[in-house]
């Protein structure tokens, strides 16, 4: 394949990705490394559908390292596929409402970025308190938080679903 086929392919994709319309808002997205490593990747071949893949292959790594540490104890296992579910079910629930024709809604209280951050605490408070509390406990409690935050975003943008239903028709 010809080079510039494939990098006119990667520059037409990256722009696309600029369109911010549907993407969720993240105010990292505005920080200086943050911008510095999209510019970079820019430059390269890598597109941003090559880096959504590697990112679900680091998030089922990262998901069976934490059902690893929760099968020691099983109300943490409980909560690992408690939060999978939901999780699934609230980013559902967005494509759902994106389909009847409405704006993507990326609210939470437990929306991605809220479940990437909490999960992100949680391993770094499990290695620093490791010591005096087990990982593991630290993990459930993580997840056992992540659990009841998406059932209160479930039940929001549900909500909102059917508002803007009722609104509309």
């Amino acid at each position: 394949m010809d080079c510039r086929t494939s990098t006119g392919a990667a520059a037409d994709e990256n722009e696309k990705m600029t369109e911010t319309k549907n993407r969720r808002p993240l105010t990292s997205r505005n920080t200086g490394w943050a911008q510095g490593i999209t510019r970079a990747l820019a430059k390269t071949l890598i597109t941003p559908n090559q880096i959504s893949a590697f990112s679900v292959i680091a998030a089922l790594l990262a998901g069976l390292w934490f059902a690893a540490v929760a099968w020691t104890d099983g109300w943490g296992q409980v909560a690992v596929l408690l939060a999978a579910g939901l999780a699934i079910l609230v980013a559902y629930l967005r494509a759902f409402g994106g389909s009847l024709g409405q704006d993507a809604d990326y609210s939470g209280p437990m929306a991605k970025q809220h479940r990437m951050a909490a999960v992100t605490v949680a391993a770094a408070l499990g290695i620093v308190l490791s010591p005096w509390i087990a990982p593991g406990t630290v993990l459930a409690l993580a997840l056992w938080v992540i659990v009841l935050g998406c059932i209160a975003t479930v039940a929001r943008r549900g909500m909102r679903i059917h508002e803007r239903l009722a609104k509309s028709g």
